[in-house]
């Protein structure tokens, strides 16, 4: 929040937060499921990674790209991480260190595909 006006309007909304049905409820919980083992929180604790690679935001490329388009994907500090998750030596440090025990190795692997997939498409689709 950029000023107290925000701040105070958010706690009115949250003082008046209506219940959840039972079926809400249970949509939440099988969303919390099924992204609680993919989902990068991006705190950090995985590194420092000894390939030097930025992992939340080799793990976080989805997300990235559907803010600020593909085009991250070709140059700048999004592709220079996109290149460093390549050269994963595969060690296990980095899950060793997640207090989530995400399988960071597997999400790394699984990102770049779809980066060259999504590379892929885009190329294809412009000639």
């Amino acid at each position: 929040m950029e000023h107290k006006d925000l701040f105070e309007e958010n706690w009115k909304i949250f003082q008046h937060i209506p219940s959840l049905t039972e079926e809400e409820k249970k949509e939440i919980e099988e969303i919390r499921k099924r992204h609680e083992k993919v989902f990068c929180r991006r705190c950090d604790y995985c590194q420092p990674c000894s390939e030097e690679i930025p992992i939340q935001m080799v793990l976080g490329i989805r997300s990235m790209v559907k803010r600020m388009g593909e085009g991250i994907l070709l140059k700048g500090r999004h592709r220079e991480a996109i290149e460093k998750g390549r050269k994963c030596s595969a060690s296990e440090m980095c899950k060793e260190r997640c207090p989530y025990q995400l399988p960071i190795l597997d999400l790394i692997e699984e990102n770049l595909r779809w980066v060259d997939e999504k590379i892929k498409s885009s190329y294809s689709m412009r000639y």
